[in-house]
């Protein structure tokens, strides 16, 4: 079994990354993983029956990619569940031993995060946004969803929102959109606009206008914002209470 002891080169780079980026902290980057965990790991599964695609390696490398994504985040919120942590206690965690547990799990998911990072910037430079007649529904899915947990490389996060947005109609999904919309305005301290940003309690971050964020959701193919606070408690309770992920 890996400790903290054993960090490779890696796991160090991934911990100065993050120390110098001004917009995280170990508890933003565990929050985040809770949101992200929670409302995304079922749509890998959503397309079958997905006609062919122009690029189908392109598309396996991209699933495959976001396989590793959610796995490594699995692993690691069920590893910390082990020894008492869940995501209401992150913030008012005291204890230097269950700290240094926190943080050493969160930097090899850093590591992973890192290296899809790179990858997908490979991908965006070689083929522009995989969009769905590139690499189908769920390649399109995948290519979203490592963007959004690219929040060591701000800069990259909006060149993608930006190359999403001018993709033709059906070639990518508006929630995608809404997603990392939020993502970024949160990151820049500012209010988001479809609720989709938690806190450890599983509390919406502060919103635009929030009277009208559910007719803004409804827009997007979003369900209204309390449904969605529901379903991801339940998510999470469902996640916690599977077998725990194999050590690596």
């Amino acid at each position: 079994m890996n400790t903290p002891e054993s960090l490779d080169k890696n796991t160090v780079l991934a911990y100065l990354a993050i120390r110098n980026h001004p917009t995280s902290s170990f508890v933003l980057v565990i929050v985040f993983v809770l949101t992200y965990l929670l409302c995304c790991r079922a749509a890998l599964t959503q397309a079958a029956g997905e006609p062919s695609v122009l690029n189908d390696s392109l598309r396996q490398q991209l699933l495959n990619m976001a396989k590793v994504d959610q796995e490594a985040r699995i692993h690691m919120m069920q590893r910390l569940a082990t020894v008492g942590i869940s995501g209401d206690q992150i913030v008012g965690m005291k204890d230097l031993k269950t700290m240094l547990l926190a943080a050493y799990e969160v930097l090899k998911l850093l590591v992973v995060d890192i290296e899809n990072r790179e990858q997908l910037k490979e991908i965006v430079d070689r083929h522009g946004w995989p969009g769905r007649s590139l690499v189908g529904k769920d390649g399109a899915f995948a290519a979203w969803l490592l963007a959004q947990h690219s929040d060591l490389d701000p800069a990259f996060q909006k060149e993608c929102l930006v190359l999403m947005e001018k993709m033709p109609d059906g070639e990518i999904e508006d929630q995608h959109v809404a997603y990392l919309t939020d993502r970024i305005l949160v990151a820049e301290k500012k209010p988001q606009r479809y609720g989709t940003q938690f806190d450890e309690a599983f509390k919406p971050r502060p919103l635009e206008d929030p009277q009208n964020v559910d007719i803004r959701r409804a827009k997007v193919g979003l369900p209204p914002l309390d449904e969605y606070i529901q379903t991801s408690k339940a998510m999470y309770k469902e996640m916690l209470t599977s077998p725990p992920a194999a050590e690596k």
